[in-house]
């Protein structure tokens, strides 16, 4: 189910203020537009352009701080040609406010038309009328493109009407170049109402340090007299939590226990885990002494009846049989057994496991039903996924791809996580395990190649896998083991890694290709010669 979630601005829009109110003082209006210009160059920093600055979508807190909202018409750098919401000549934008290029095309605007729509919105605050009314939004367009901007009278002071005016400006170029420059224009005027006309007002500054300073004390005595008030609610409050907690802490604890007496310690561990520090009074030392008796109590229990489970494992794994040892413990070990000591002794049969599967994947075709149907189903979806070119050059049996000829092939999300034995998720990672298949007589131009990127090529052939880079030597990653090539591909959340063999303290090789999560594969093989490879998700533990 999609959903879009917002914050709630607890307050009201300025279009609702400037109705009940009318207009603002100016000291208050170059206040409201200053915060909206703090948020524009924040949002101009980043490549974005609003495009429907109005009061509408200006959102006034119950503390006076102004939100920017409604960024649904918004043009973004990132914007491919803007092809999600205007077409070229289109009308876009609220016609009042609008700066008079982006009435003719609102696809062409930049961050100065933002500019312009705070000028018209900060006209309407201390006139309280719009700067050019019409009956249509095309009248309206017309009268901002080609009349003079005009006042009431008594309007606003002449350093505001210069403000309005420059910001408001036809021409993009005649306006403040940046949401930096119209806030200095703003700092300049609001210094130049404390200092203007000095010979009339020689007591200004005076006045100024007085009034500042009966504010201060009576701010002072207000705020004594609100602590002290504050302090003996927070005492009150105090003593009846505490009376409160004692019990509160001791009904949980006689929970905890509860379930613990019942074998049920995954409950009782939620349960601690879900308890909030401070709520009833309970400290976190409260909490950590009975949680570690909880666990000992959980490994005492589940240690044993997960023991047989553990054996018939290692036992299968030693004999050889893959599939059967995985189904031994995806099946059998039960979800209340997962002790902390249980866990730590799952993730090591999890480890073995896989090195058992890189051995099992370096075999013969013939071992191919060693691996276990879910993983053999999983391989399956990442073949199905690729669009193959020409269809005949790969042929996918029990697991294993097959090329022949030459042929491209270009994947679906070949890293979509597969859930570990015990039902987790994990960073995508895919095992891979590929060799060229030929007479005696080989051909060196044999290659099967992962395409990383346009400049970057993983290649599998007779002597390894080699990354290719355009303008670089080529880079030898590894050799042949046994006929076969074994590496692994990871998807983080900004490229494609690549580590080789399973050790785990190989190291991943960053291959700059991004995050897609695609794969695209290119094979040139001789007449009778092919390509067999493998690839399956891994089953990574938590801590990967």
């Amino acid at each position: 189910m999609m959903y879009f979630s917002m914050e709630l601005v607890k307050g009201a829009s300025l279009a609702s203020v400037l109705k009940q109110h009318g207009k603002s003082p100016e000291s208050r209006a170059l206040e409201i537009v200053r915060q909206v210009l703090e948020a524009l160059r924040i949002a101009h920093a980043a490549g974005i352009v609003h495009r429907d600055i109005k009061p509408d979508n200006l959102m006034i807190t119950a503390q006076g701080m102004v939100k920017v909202a409604d960024l649904g018409l918004s043009l973004s750098d990132e914007n491919d040609e803007d092809a999600y919401t205007t077409q070229a000549g289109t009308l876009m934008g609220t016609p009042n406010y609008m700066a008079p290029e982006q009435g003719r095309d609102a696809h062409k605007v930049d961050l100065r038309a933002d500019l312009y729509a705070v000028g018209a919105t900060l006209y309407h605050l201390v006139c309280g009328v719009v700067p050019f009314p019409g009956e249509t939004p095309m009248e309206v367009v017309i009268k901002a493109s080609s009349q003079p901007l005009k006042f009431p009278e008594p309007g606003p002071s002449p350093g505001m009407r210069a403000l309005i005016a420059t910001l408001m400006a036809k021409r993009p170029e005649d306006r403040p170049q940046s949401a930096d420059a119209a806030l200095e224009l703003i700092a300049k005027l609001r210094r130049s109402k404390v200092t203007a006309n000095p010979e009339q007002h020689p007591d200004a500054t005076n006045a100024i340090a007085r009034a500042r300073a009966r504010r201060w004390r009576r701010s002072l005595r207000r705020a004594l007299w609100g602590t002290a008030v504050a302090i003996g609610v927070v005492v009150i409050a105090a003593f009846i939590a505490l009376m409160l907690s004692r019990s509160q802490w001791g009904i949980r604890q006689r929970e905890i226990e509860s379930l613990t007496a019942d074998h049920r310690f995954h409950e009782a561990v939620t349960a601690l885990d879900a308890f909030q520090p401070g709520l009833f009074g309970a400290r976190k030392v409260d909490i950590d002494p009975l949680r570690a008796e909880v666990e000992k109590a959980w490994d005492a229990w589940a240690v044993p009846l997960a023991a047989p489970v553990f054996d018939d494992f290692h036992k299968l794994l030693t004999q050889k049989k893959v599939a059967a040892a995985y189904e031994a413990l995806s099946k059998n070990l039960k979800e209340e057994w997962r002790s902390p000591a249980v866990r730590h002794d799952q993730e090591e049969c999890e480890r073995q496991f896989e090195e058992a599967m890189s051995t099992v994947e370096r075999l013969d075709t013939a071992r191919a039903r060693e691996l276990p149907p879910e993983i053999l189903k999983r391989i399956a979806e990442i073949w199905s996924g690729f669009t193959i070119t020409p269809p005949a050059s790969l042929e996918v049996h029990e697991g294993l791809a097959r090329f022949t000829g030459t042929g491209t092939a270009v994947g679906g999300s070949v890293f979509a996580p597969m859930g570990g034995l015990a039902g987790r998720q994990h960073r995508p990672t895919l095992v891979v395990n590929a060799r060229i298949v030929s007479p005696a007589a080989a051909d060196d131009s044999d290659a099967w190649s992962l395409v990383v990127s346009a400049t970057r090529t993983l290649s599998v052939s007779r002597q390894g896998l080699v990354l290719h880079e355009t303008g670089k030597p080529d880079r030898q990653l590894v050799t042949v083991m046994a006929g076969w090539v074994s590496f692994r591909l990871r998807r983080t959340a900004n490229d494609l890694e690549v580590r080789i063999g399973p050790s785990e303290s190989a190291e991943w090789i960053a291959l700059g290709a991004g995050a897609t999560g695609q794969l695209s594969l290119r094979w040139h093989l001789a007449d009778a010669h092919a390509a067999e490879v493998r690839m399956r998700p891994q089953l990574a533990r938590a801590s990967e």
